[in-house]
């Protein structure tokens, strides 16, 4: 045989064989929208198909029609407490009539077309699951608070609480209504019968949380994703595992196609869209996106593909590529620009260092300014980096500068040094940004890492100083249970790091405070496991892990009690541990010897503010020498301080900026 020839049918053979997978492309892209200010979390199809809902971490609902990708409406799901009112989860029953979004701590119920909606609470963390049975009948919302509430669709009524071992994760509905599968922390999956609730397998097979749920729609398949890398397809009748299917990073979206023969997950890190057979498990289609995480994907009933992507874009596809996509809406002219007042316009920018700088410099003896000294502030109001002010002259000092501008505008203005005291908060974007404290004050805010946005499987653990340069630096714990460190040098990020070459504690441990508790000089850190209590603390030096320390010999703790902070409540030179009852409200702090508990006290003989308060942190507030307890609303960002002497309660400071933060605190650096 010519061996040219040979080695072309040898060429198309494995081009024919059976699990060869199509050439890698891009999607045929119809549309794409970026209107968002943050990531898109989630996105459905209306039943109809016409009408793409994306929901984003900037608490809009935004309707799409899916002909042309014209913006139909928006609604704005601004929970009362900024922060943790993305959206995480949406869901529509059959009929259209209402619109279910998962925030922090609320289910948010629309009534549709009108828009009203009725806030349904009762969760006490985080709500990252909604799924509306196919007739409406019933809406289950999952939480973190390890529960899954089933509500009444009409009107939001709780019906019941299904406690779950695990933290909820995602939940979906049987289309016929009949079952409801959940999936949890650790990779557990559960399938309940609708009719009485009660429990009828759960799944295995997944080795980390998930993260998404979907039901083939001829009722015979459940798929997941995970952060486990993979996605699985399972049997409803019997929960037997039919399929497992790899990606590159963490799996965020799975869809079914409307046959049901296949399925499409987006892969969290290798910036694409799979397509597999499930009969087979051939991967039929692979596509690569534009840009990192696609966060969701749904497919309507006439095969169309939407998406949303961490770049804050709404894109719809076709796996047709004959479909011509549609010419694109008429753009609206730009506003008109504001009236402008004499003057100039100035430039806002905060330094590095946190420091808010002024042109020129104080003029005048020990760093003030002159009277009448004609100035150009640079400040960042309202969380904002640019802003319109008018020249003006300044007196005051290095600490607090009162500016009398052109057109009787008046402002002052606080400035701080490079290692001032800062809350440190997250905002709708991810962004990290330092709240500089002067005392009761609070003072002036800027982005840290210049507003680096972190990745949704990050969370603050804990601020240390873990490099002695007299500046604390940040923890960081993700999914996968790894710990890193931004080291810092105030507000400049310096240089990263992992904790223990990177090792994983398993998915319940969370790293939830820092401290030297052996005394040899060096950072350590304290994990608690959330299901049963027990806690365990890593010896460390520097980054280096030496070995691991149970307290209370790995006795369990009692429900609903955190560790919230540590501190040297009675200044014998130990950091102490303070408690926190998330169920109560109440407060308790264990005295410590190093590592050993020596004695526990109630904090005002057990009294509490309420279940919805929480510590962010400890810091002396009013410069007596003890640390003080900082409290806030978990709804409205209200803050209060509990002044402190030793382990007694004392009395109650009211912060002078007002008692309203922007966002959660996350602690004080």
């Amino acid at each position: 045989m010519n061996i040219r020839k040979f080695i072309l049918l040898g060429f198309l053979g494995l081009l024919l064989a059976p699990g060869i997978v199509e050439a890698q492309s891009s999607p045929h892209v119809l549309w794409k929208r970026t209107l968002n200010s943050d990531r898109v979390n989630a996105i459905i199809f209306n039943t109809a198909g016409d009408t793409v809902i994306s929901g984003s971490s900037d608490r809009l609902i935004n309707f799409w029609r899916a002909s042309d990708g014209m913006l139909l409406r928006t609604l704005n799901a601004n929970a009362p407490y900024v922060h943790e009112s993305a959206i995480e989860s949406l869901s529509m029953p059959l009929d259209g009539s209402r619109l279910a979004s998962a925030t922090y701590l609320v289910v948010k119920l629309w009534t549709l077309p009108e828009g009203s909606v009725k806030d349904l609470t009762g969760h006490t963390d985080w709500v990252v699951g909604v799924s509306f049975s196919p007739n409406g009948q019933f809406l289950a919302s999952a939480s973190f608070d390890s529960t899954v509430k089933i509500w009444r669709g009409t009107d939001g009524v709780l019906l019941r609480t299904l406690p779950l071992p695990r933290m909820g994760r995602c939940v979906a509905f049987s289309p016929d209504g009949t079952l409801l599968a959940i999936g949890a922390g650790s990779g557990q999956l559960y399938i309940y019968r609708t009719s009485d609730w009660t429990q009828v397998f759960s799944l295995a097979g997944h080795t980390d949380d998930l993260y998404s749920i979907s039901v083939s729609p001829d009722g015979t398949m459940l798929a997941t994703g995970a952060y486990d890398r993979t996605a699985r397809v399972w049997s409803l009748a019997n929960g037997a595992l039919l399929q497992t299917f790899n990606g590159d990073g963490h799996v965020y979206g799975v869809a079914f196609t409307p046959d049901s023969k296949e399925l499409a997950f987006s892969d969290g890190q290798g910036d694409s869209i799979r397509v597999h057979r499930i009969s087979d498990g051939v991967r039929t289609r692979f596509y690569t996106v534009e840009t990192p995480e696609v966060q969701c994907v749904a497919i309507s009933k006439d095969g169309l593909m939407a998406y949303g992507r961490v770049d804050r874009t709404v894109v719809l596809a076709s796996f047709d590529t004959s479909v011509t996509p549609p010419p694109p809406p008429p753009v609206e002219p730009p506003p008109p620009p504001p009236p402008t007042n004499d003057g100039w316009s100035l430039s806002a920018s905060v330094n590095g260092n946190g420091r808010i700088t002024f042109t020129p410099e104080p003029n005048g003896p020990n760093g003030k300014f002159l009277p009448g000294t004609m100035v150009q502030l640079r400040a960042i109001p309202d969380g904002t980096n640019t802003f319109i002010r008018w020249t003006g002259s300044a007196t005051g000092s290095t600490l607090t500068i009162s500016i009398t501008m052109d057109a009787d505008k008046s402002l002052v203005a606080h400035f701080t040094e490079a290692n001032q005291p800062a809350a440190i908060m997250m905002n709708d974007s991810r962004q990290l940004v330092a709240w500089f404290i002067d005392g009761p004050r609070l003072l002036d805010t800027t982005l840290v890492r210049d507003g680096r946005v972190l990745g949704k499987q990050w969370r603050i653990a804990a601020f240390a100083d873990l490099n002695h340069d007299g500046t604390k630096d940040y923890i960081f714990q993700d999914s996968d249970g790894r710990v890193a460190t931004w080291f810092m040098n105030g507000s400049t990020f310096q240089s990263s790091a992992w904790l223990r070459n990177g090792h994983a504690i398993a998915p319940s441990w969370k790293a939830v405070a820092a401290a030297d508790m052996n005394q040899d000089g060096e950072v350590d850190i304290i994990f608690q496991n959330m299901l049963d209590g027990r806690l365990v603390v890593w010896l460390m030096n520097g980054t280096e892990f030496l070995r691991a320390v149970v307290l209370r010999d790995g006795k369990p703790g009692a429900p609903g009690w955190r560790i919230k902070a540590t501190a040297d409540i009675n200044r014998d030179g130990h950091p102490d541990l303070i408690w926190h009852n998330v169920n109560t409200g109440a407060c308790n702090i264990w005295l410590m010897q190093g590592t050993n508990v020596v004695s526990g006290h109630k904090v005002r003989d057990g009294a509490s503010l309420g279940a919805k308060w929480r510590i962010v942190a400890m810091k002396d507030f009013n410069r007596d020498g003890n640390p003080d307890i900082l409290w806030q609303h978990i709804l409205d960002g209200r803050m209060v301080v509990w002044l402190m002497d030793h382990e007694n309660y004392v009395g109650t400071l009211l912060l002078e900026n007002g008692l309203t933060a922007p966002s959660r605190i996350l602690g004080i650096k």
